[in-house]
């Protein structure tokens, strides 16, 4: 979500020597996340290069992080003509057997998911906040500037969803 760019200072940082548009992919920060449609990094790129093209953008760089690197991925595969160049940080590019994504996915299952998104993982997620920081930026402390993000809205029922979701995309299928 845009949050997470702003509290790190990136987009001001950048926005110093270039014209900086962010969006929040589907479900994430302010945007919804519609459940007729799977949101793989294939759809999410078409709804980027759509909106981009609505503000007549092309030719961009594109910053992609962690399981964002594989919507910019798809979208400079999609559509190279419009893709000047990728900045990708933290990435998911191959699916890989992981116990963490299979639990993760969880939320996302309707109905059971549904309930777990309500009651269980709000308030867990709220206890694991300090220990999650503290993996993310260890060994390090977490930087000042993160007690200004928004773990409220990271832990919305919609948004829990939307990442249990793409945790789901993450767990490899066989190819016949």
């Amino acid at each position: 979500m845009i949050q997470d760019f702003e509290s790190s200072g990136l987009l001001a940082m950048a926005a110093k020597k270039y014209r900086v548009i962010a969006f929040d992919r589907p479900g994430f920060g302010h945007s919804e996340r519609p459940r007729a449609t799977i949101w793989t990094p294939e759809a999410q790129a078409d709804l980027i290069h759509a909106a981009l093209s609505m503000i007549g953008i092309s030719r961009v760089i594109v910053l992609g992080h962690s399981w964002g690197a594989s919507v910019a991925t798809a979208l400079a595969l999609k559509y190279p003509q419009d893709v000047g160049g990728l900045v990708l940080t933290s990435g998911y590019y191959y699916p890989s057997v992981r116990a963490d994504v299979v639990l993760a996915s969880g939320p996302a299952v309707p109905v059971i998911g549904d309930v777990m998104r309500y009651t269980l993982a709000p308030i867990l997620g709220r206890m694991m906040w300090p220990l999650v920081l503290r993996k993310v930026f260890g060994p390090a402390s977490t930087p000042r500037k993160f007690e200004r993000f928004p773990k409220e809205m990271a832990l919305r029922p919609s948004q829990i969803r939307a990442t249990a979701a793409e945790s789901a995309l993450m767990i490899p299928t066989r190819s016949l």
